[in-house]
């Protein structure tokens, strides 16, 4: 969990958020050692409650990570400043992961368990969401960037890049075995020398307005689309949802397939909610099986559940595959090498 020396309440927001997805894993993958890793030693309290004690009655980890090789040059970053510790992170577990590794950002739920995909996954290949899943790469919506404009302008920081229409990839996910992380953690660690190089004269903007360093997505992108590791998309692990695509009082939300589902536009709303109730070890949470915690899922988000394909949620009973989850500013590992 990345914080600052301000914003201590917009912090306490991201830690309820991570607790409450943190707790709909633990439900699907009771075998996982879960990691946090924060930028400060004491996260402090959510309405008096310790997020240190909630955290270990979880049976999570909290670990210490500074934010130090990914910081963004100050007078060149105007938002998503702390997004750039994701890669921090990364960097840190391409050098200690044993196991294949899943990160993804906090504002998530998990809506099944994570055994059915891991061995779709080539051990050399790196899995990453097509946030936008443009195929007409002079497709400007929904930030005013193209594909083929991204391209553009990645040219301007490295004459020869090779993608000249590189996809949008989502920084809220990430996974792969310890080979590809280590690859991709020196692939980015090259990007950022190019792009703080190239911008060390003047800023370096895309058509819309967007600095190279106002996103860390435009950073991971540089990196991912060079050609320097297969890509291995994956669209059927996680959706991103907006508020307004979630079922209401009015109408059902869309069917998901997907074990996770990002919920950017629900830090304060619905997520903050969940928390109350995964702090809760007597609420309906906790109580139940897992076919009835889904169905308490589904009915809190308004998205009916559709499993395509897989088999019905199950206690599990062996041990999962090691994985480390990163959530935005907060990571999760599991335990026992497949």
């Amino acid at each position: 969990m990345m914080e600052t020396g301000s914003g201590r309440g917009k912090a306490c927001v991201y830690w309820s958020v991570a607790i409450a997805f943190l707790a709909t894993s633990l439900r699907w993958n009771p075998a996982a050692d879960h990691v946090v890793y924060s930028n400060v030693k004491n996260p402090g309290r959510i309405n008096g409650q310790s997020i240190r004690k909630l955290l270990r009655e979880l049976g999570v980890t909290l670990r210490h990570l500074p934010f130090s090789r990914f910081c963004p040059p100050e007078d060149r970053c105007q938002k998503f400043r702390n997004a750039f510790y994701k890669l921090d992170v990364l960097n840190h577990l391409a050098r200690s992961a044993t196991g294949p590794s899943l990160l993804v950002d906090s504002d998530c739920i998990a809506l099944a368990p994570l055994d059915d995909y891991w061995h779709q996954l080539p051990r050399d290949h790196l899995a990453l969401y097509d946030v936008y899943a443009r195929e007409d790469v002079d497709q400007d919506t929904p930030h005013g960037l193209s594909r083929r404009a991204m391209g553009n302008t990645f040219r301007t920081i490295d004459p020869d890049y090779p993608c000249a229409t590189p996809v949008w990839f989502g920084g809220e996910f990430v996974a792969g075995h310890p080979s590809a992380l280590r690859r991709a953690a020196s692939m980015l660690e090259e990007s950022m020398e190019k792009f703080v190089l190239s911008s060390r004269d003047a800023p370096i903007q895309f058509p819309n307005g967007s600095g190279i360093f106002d996103n860390d997505e435009f950073l991971s992108s540089f990196a991912y689309n060079h050609g320097g590791i297969p890509l291995f998309e994956a669209s059927h692990w996680l959706r991103r949802l907006a508020s307004s695509d979630l079922g209401t009082r009015e109408r059902v939300g869309p069917e998901i397939s997907e074990p996770l589902l990002h919920l950017p536009g629900e830090k304060s709303q619905r997520l903050r909610h969940l928390y109350h109730e995964a702090i809760d070890k007597d609420s309906e949470f906790w109580s139940g099986t897992l076919s009835h915690f889904r169905s308490y899922l589904n009915d809190y988000l308004g998205t009916p559940m559709q499993r395509r394909g897989l088999s019905e949620p199950r206690d599990i009973q062996t041990p999962t595959p090691p994985i480390l989850l990163f959530l935005e500013r907060i990571v999760r590992r599991v335990k026992n090498s497949a």
